[in-house]
């Protein structure tokens, strides 16, 4: 689970993965908290390695965003609006 948008810890997951060890990512946006940043490069890096990845946002129904995954580690990445938001 991060906020960060620093692709190095994809390619760390990434280098993991070829060792066995399997990852989901949980992708906080922080341009949704304040931050500043595109969330996009992170999805594409996770989608290019294979990973699964989910992206919340703030206000987003935790139970809502964490069952539409964005990367599927194997098709395309696709965004899907959370019908419910609820305040954090």
């Amino acid at each position: 689970i991060t906020s960060s948008l620093d692709p190095s810890w994809v390619a760390a997951a990434r280098d993991l993965t070829r060792r066995g060890v399997r990852f989901v990512a949980i992708v906080v946006d922080p341009t949704t908290f304040g931050g500043a940043g595109e969330v996009g490069n992170i999805l594409t890096e996770l989608q290019i390695s294979r990973i699964p990845a989910y992206l919340v946002h703030n206000g987003d129904d935790l139970t809502a965003a964490l069952s539409h995954q964005v990367s599927t580690g194997r098709g395309t990445i696709r965004r899907v609006a959370t019908p419910a938001r609820v305040l954090i």
